[in-house]
């Protein structure tokens, strides 16, 4: 049962510092259904530029519109899964025992780190969510946001800026912007789904409502609903490990070996969502305008499996072992407020608050406290952490026509943001040490492990309240000099009271040399600042070695410990963006676009390695540090690389009208990436010869070279004539490089590029009823499987077949039934 905890709600909204906004004024142009391509060239979108909104044929930037009906077809209950299979520079990796990392799993945009895009709703700055991902899947370091949160009969289109942008948005806009716009329609519309895998495993049942209303007045108010239920799935192989204790005759008793013990796949979750869109006029020349939304997460994901011999494990408690769990509940909730208007002088103006935070509540269940005994429990509340975000914006434009030969477009604004990030420390039982020993067995009196297993609680040390405003201010100016050549320039300068301030400027142009072709280019500075998470993020366990307790764990920078170790305060990822690129359009029908970019990023933000008491690798003065502070291991945020991505965005699309209320959409997708190491690692000189390899290892040199897919094709074709609809999808998602050994780079696998293809088939039996059919990777293709190293762990058949994650995941083919109606 779901249940809704008020004081988690009031937390997430109180507590703000002043007001704030983020951009452009909210785009309510309704919603967009089945657009042919002439149709979608003439939308006019809201990204991309501060002033009035432009026709995405006259973008001079790349940008990509997908359409209400695009979405709904493509068969997938979550955003995140249906712009991977619509949008090939938008990579969802499937990651598994990550701990909580399975639970809200962080996209990329153009090969580029999960916290370098910045995500807007109707415009607005979204806040990103409280996790920190500090296992080995992509985005390890980083937070992100979590588009899941929203549900997908909210949205009305969305705009995907593919070009760097911080110029004009501030931080995060280094690989690009999605802007989500919401339905503004007066319609109500409602659907179900449900699905599973041809395993017979990851059942998923979906429903949602959307209600909207034409307000008297020329206002309106929509409403969308959804509820998602999806249980886990499970591709993991037998475990072939010794169970018992040596001489145990259980060891032969088939029964109770090579067993499936993992939980391999996605997670077992219930998803709870409502999203809010209205405007309301307030006199000729001014309107109100509000949105928000309010999400639920209730998920559980498996750890690692303790057999029933381990020290881990209280025998009697669960005497044929056990496989914990991570089953947080994650809480999402944000509010935009903004008032906007025209003066009699023909100023356009925008004020706005957008606020939002996410709350992430860590419970374990299934596990146990060993150091506890016989008396420990079988659940634990191990803590929470808490971000929240206040934007308040001041924005003005107008256009001039008698400055120049054709009129100026000139905006500027204000933004203040303020920021709160919160970690509250878990029960007691979850951290500490009980004072029982091992029980029984071959080391029995031997000292167990401390805290939960599988997640040990925050500990009250760990418990941080951290807050921090910035100020930017912005300049965009904008001009079709002829008709053919348009020009824009933006600048930006922004001060954050923790590391200081930057400043970022943009040019871009567009030139339309005959009148089928359009050649663009942009070149931008632009920054990410460090997340108060990565500045602030604190997680330490108890370990005993020699029967000496010490501590193990991530320290903030501004830790005495993390100092002396070489940390300072993190300072913001700067970078240099450069594309250039050209449509044809030789008939309404036909569009072809290619698009080449280059982004270099200096200071880039990494966690380091674990630091250890090894004097030959370290130094005795390293070891005398951490015993001073009675630590065995210590990791910590750190400027360490520099990046450089580049590559390519590829497109064709062409829009038959077949007559006889017949059209057939045939397009063709193509995005190529690489990012390469560029110099030296940062590595501070107190950790001598051994400090590059433990600030960047090479298994995080990979995770940021080679763990995303360097290309990535999408082919469709979309047929409606009548009542009959179908889409046919094949996406190529490229190779991805592992790592078995870090120091053997021979032995690093290489996981295959692979084709999958998607078909969603619709029949509509009356006006308001249609129905569906759906199937996700209908020939159930699977990643190539893991190297066979000798050990239970990996290879074909054994507990990790596949690598731990994929682009495309591991649970084969899926399939799914729809119905949709009208009101």
């Amino acid at each position: 049962m779901l249940v809704w905890r008020t004081s988690t709600l009031l937390w997430l909204f109180t507590g703000f510092g002043s007001p704030c906004r983020a951009s452009d004024a909210p785009t309510r142009t309704g919603e967009f259904e089945h657009l042919s391509l002439e149709e979608l060239m003439a939308v006019e979108i809201d990204v991309g530029t501060r002033g009035p909104e432009r026709a995405l044929s006259q973008s001079p930037v790349p940008v990509t519109v997908i359409t209400a009906a695009e979405l709904e077809r493509s068969g997938y209950a979550e955003l995140n899964k249906v712009l991977q299979r619509l949008l090939p520079s938008f990579n969802f990796p499937r990651s598994t025992i990550e701990d909580g990392t399975d639970h809200a799993r962080p996209f990329t945009l153009r090969g580029m780190g999960s916290d370098q895009v910045l995500v807007l709703i109707n415009g607005k700055r979204r806040h990103a969510g409280a996790l920190v991902h500090v296992n080995d899947s992509v985005g390890r370091g980083c937070t992100s946001v979590d588009l899941n949160n929203i549900p997908l009969r909210a949205i009305d289109r969305i705009e995907v800026l593919r070009d760097g942008a911080a110029a004009q948005y501030g931080s995060d806009a280094i690989s690009g912007i999605i802007n989500i716009v919401l339905r503004a329609d007066g319609e109500s519309r409602s659907s179900a789904t449900w699905g599973q895998t041809s395993a017979g495993d990851g059942e998923v049942m979906q429903m949602d409502y959307g209600f909207g209303e034409s307000l008297s007045g020329g206002g309106f108010i929509h409403i969308a609903g959804e509820i998602r239920n999806r249980e886990s799935t499970n591709r993991a192989g037998v475990d072939g490990r010794q169970q018992y204790f040596d001489g145990d005759p259980r060891n032969d008793e088939p029964s109770l070996n090579n067993l499936v013990t993992f939980r391999i796949g996605d997670p077992e979750s219930e998803d709870r969502l409502v999203m809010l869109n209205g405007e309301l006029p307030l006199s000729d020349a001014a309107e109100c305008y509000f949105f928000g939304g309010a999400s639920y997460r209730q998920s559980e994901a498996g750890g690692f499996f303790r057999t029933p011999q381990d020290n881990r494990n209280v025998r009697s408690i669960y005497p044929r072992g056990f496989l914990p769990l991570i089953a947080p509940e994650i809480w999402d909730m944000s509010l935009a407020v903004g008032i906007e208007g025209e003066t009699d002088s023909d100023w356009s103006w925008d004020l706005s608050n957008t606020s939002g935070g996410n709350s992430y509540e860590y419970h374990v269940r299934n596990s146990l406290n060993a150091s506890m005994g016989e008396s420990s429990p079988t659940s634990f509340d191990a803590g929470t952490m808490i971000f929240k975000q206040s934007t308040t914006n001041a924005d003005v434009f107008k256009s001039f026509d008698d400055l120049m030969v054709a009129p100026l477009n000139v905006g500027f604004g204000f933004e203040h943001r303020f920021e709160n990030y919160r970690i509250e420390s878990g029960e007691p039982a979850s951290y500490l040490h009980g004072g029982v020993p091992v029980l029984d067995g071959p080391n029995a009196g031997d000292i167990t492990s401390t805290g939960a297993q599988v997640f040990p609680g925050f500990m009250p040390g760990n418990e941080r309240n951290e807050s921090r405003h910035n100020l930017g201010i912005y300049l965009d100016l904008g001009s079709d000099l002829t008709g053919e050549l348009l020009l824009g320039l933006a600048g930006r300068y922004e001060y954050y009271n923790d590391f200081g301030s930057t400043l970022d400027g943009k040019l871009a142009l567009s030139f339309q040399p005959i009148e089928d072709v359009v050649l663009r280019s942009s070149t931008s500075s632009g920054f990410r600042a460090p997340s108060l998470v990565q500045s602030h993020f604190t997680s330490t366990a108890t370990v005993f070695i020699e029967n000496v307790p010490y501590e193990v764990g991530t320290y903030p920078v501004d830790h005495p410990l993390a100092r002396g170790l070489g940390a300072t305060d993190l300072m913001p990822e700067r970078s240099l963006h450069l594309s250039a690129g050209a449509t044809y359009q030789p008939a309404d029908n036909i569009e072809f676009s290619a698009d080449y970019f280059l982004t270099t990023i200096e200071d880039r933000i990494v966690l380091s390695g674990d630091i250890n008491q090894d004097a030959d690798i370290y130094g005795q003065d390293v070891v005398d540090l951490l015993e001073s502070h009675n630590v065995a291991g210590a990791r910590y945020f750190t400027n360490a690389v520099d990046t450089r991505t580049q590559g390519a965005d590829l497109s064709a699309r062409v829009d038959f009208d077949l007559g006889i209320g017949g059209r057939l959409d045939l397009r063709g997708q193509c995005h190529l990436n690489r990012t390469s190491i560029v110099g030296d690692v940062k590595a501070p000189l107190v950790l001598g010869e051994a400090g590059e390899d433990v600030v960047l290892n090479r298994w995080a040199r990979v995770r940021i070279e080679g763990y995303q897919p360097g290309e990535t094709v999408i082919l469709s074709a979309t047929y409606q004539r009548g009542a009959i609809g179908c889409v046919a999808r094949s996406i190529r998602f490229g190779s991805i490089q592992g790592v078995v050994d870090i120091g053997d780079p021979a032995s690093d696998p290489t996981f295959g590029a692979k084709w999958l293809t998607d078909i969603d088939l619709t029949y509509q039996l009356s006006d308001p009823v249609r129905i569906g059919f759906s199937g996700h990777n209908i020939f159930d293709v699977f990643p190539d499987f893991t190297t066979d190293q000798g050990h239970p762990f990996s290879g074909e058949g054994k507990i990790f077949q596949y690598p731990r994650a994929s682009p495309f995941g591991f649970n084969g083919a899926f399939y799914a039934f729809r119905l949709d109606l009208r009101f």
